[in-house]
């Protein structure tokens, strides 16, 4: 999400004509907000202490007496594409933190649909991706962390929900808009 931040900027002053005051605003609402975020992600993985897909997957035959349909994940040699975090699975952290900003985005800037056609974004110098909402941006944090064998789909949609509710207490209540001075 960061490296699309970076592609939406001139776009931000052009199509909102955004100053230093409309970016320091942004990114603050964004950093309250996702520091909350981090904190109520963590808070909540050791309440529910759910297993990663690795865990469940090899070691489904232990469950299987008591859930039958377990027996048909199990698969004791599978392994997740990318190196899972050492906490539980839910909720999905990356996903709440790029709920945050996506609706941060939404709810300052009014964007849903990026203005002046879509970004693009390289994840290597060889692959890229091309988006045309936020919307997008968060359905890739999503699939990211599903794609790569850390988190279920479920979780990182809790994430980016959580990640809007956040967004949208934060901006109603932080960092108000300052009204204009009319020489009083």
């Amino acid at each position: 999400m960061t490296a699309a931040l970076t592609q939406l900027y001139p776009r931000l002053v052009a199509y909102q004509n955004y100053d230093v005051r409309d970016f320091t605003r942004l990114h603050a609402l964004i950093a309250i907000a996702q520091s909350d975020s981090y904190t109520c992600v963590t808070t909540q993985k050791a309440v529910y202490n759910f297993w990663r897909p690795w865990q469940a997957i090899t070691r489904a035959n232990e469950w299987a007496s008591v859930f039958p349909k377990l027996a048909a994940v199990y698969d004791p040699s599978w392994q997740s594409f990318q190196i899972t975090p050492n906490n539980p699975e839910y909720p999905a952290g990356h996903p709440t933190a790029s709920g945050v900003l996506a609706q941060t985005l939404r709810c300052v800037v009014g964007w849903e649909v990026i203005p002046g056609g879509a970004i693009t974004i390289f994840a290597t110098p060889t692959v890229s991706e091309t988006y045309l909402t936020v919307g997008e941006l968060e359905e890739k944090m999503v699939n990211a962390r599903v794609f790569g064998g850390m988190h279920l789909r479920a979780s990182g949609r809790v994430g980016v929900n959580f990640g809007h509710k956040l967004s949208d207490y934060t901006v109603t209540n932080y960092l108000l808009p300052a009204l204009p001075d009319h020489g009083n």
